[in-house]
């Protein structure tokens, strides 16, 4: 009777020793699997950002928020305040606009000089980059993910 009373004491620890090695791996999946989530979603966010402020600056009717800024401020402003969740400074966008010369041609890459300056045209292409850093919970995460996020756009053209 008494072994049987033993017996069944160790079994009690063993789950505790058993919980405390396994926990910290279930935790840094756990926080991995968040880390990469926001990692994705901060893209994501970013990129549609980037494509709808670029549409709303080209366009000839602009948000009520845009009413008195230039077409570069406007994008900016319209960026900083759709974006959720993640903070992206003034610094972190960069508009480009590309006037078509004459003979057509479009343009090379992303890495095109502003040509039109502050007078958009009809016509003119309009690319936005944004690019700001994330900081990870998990200490792995930092080390497969790049802490940069980045938003893109493609060549819109400027209504009027």
């Amino acid at each position: 009777m008494i072994r049987l009373l033993r017996a069944g004491r160790p079994r009690r620890g063993q789950a505790l020793v058993e919980f405390a090695l396994v926990i910290p791996i279930f935790l840094l999946l756990l926080f991995g699997i968040i880390d990469f989530s926001r990692f994705v979603y901060g893209n994501n966010a970013l990129n549609e950002v980037a494509r709808e402020a670029a549409r709303q600056g080209t366009v000839a009717r602009r948000p009520v928020v845009c009413a008195s800024l230039a077409r570069v401020a406007c994008v900016q402003t319209l960026v900083q305040t759709r974006v959720t969740a993640i903070n992206v400074a003034t610094a972190d966008i960069t508009v480009i606009c590309y006037r078509i010369p004459q003979s057509g041609a479009a343009p090379l890459d992303v890495n095109q000089p502003d040509t039109c300056g502050l007078t958009w045209k009809g016509g003119d292409l309009v690319k936005v980059h944004i690019s700001t850093s994330m900081w990870f919970v998990t200490p792995l995460m930092g080390q497969f993910l790049s802490p940069t996020i980045q938003g893109d756009t493609t060549w819109i053209t400027v209504n009027g």
